[in-house]
């Protein structure tokens, strides 16, 4: 890691990788210089991404997460694929912003999905293989939610 910038910590996508790989899950507030990929890790518990700040794609494609997957507050200057990933919890997306697309194709949500206040600038693919639940959402997003995952409940909230 590097020093803050922005009052955010610097990383790389290697160092984040190498973290995660020694059993760190919580990265709140890191800016990451990059892209992060980690395809076919299993992280055990939660994992912490909540107001990153990452200047390419994120990728946990194929990930196991054993618990809930905290995005909240983020901003991802590429897509957000999660394709393939099996989340046990949640997905939590609440006040991110997606520069580019969110690929949940083929992925596995055991819980909710919580969407409110999101940004999506790009496509959104929500054919999930399971789940989630239920998605919130907030009046903004609730008709393309509603068109991209029609079978699954909304909730929504006057934001």
């Amino acid at each position: 890691m590097k020093v803050k910038e922005n009052n955010k910590m610097v990383s790389t996508a290697e160092e984040i990788e190498e973290q995660i790989k020694k059993g760190r899950k919580d990265f709140r507030g890191v800016a990451i210089e990059d892209y992060l990929y980690l395809g076919g890790t299993t992280i055990n518990g939660d994992l912490d991404l909540g107001k990153i700040t990452i200047k390419g794609e994120l990728c946990l494609r194929g990930v196991t997460i054993e618990g809930n997957l905290y995005l909240g507050g983020s901003v991802i200057k590429g897509n957000l694929n999660l394709r393939g990933t099996t989340i046990k919890g949640i997905l939590y997306l609440r006040e991110t912003t997606i520069k580019g697309g969110l690929n949940l194709r083929g992925t596995t949500i055991k819980d909710e999905l919580y969407l409110g206040g999101t940004t999506i600038k790009g496509y959104l693919d929500l054919s999930t293989k399971q789940g989630p639940t239920k998605i919130y959402v907030d009046q903004k997003n609730a008709q393309m939610v509603h068109w991209a995952a029609p079978t699954i409940p909304l909730v929504t909230r006057n934001e």
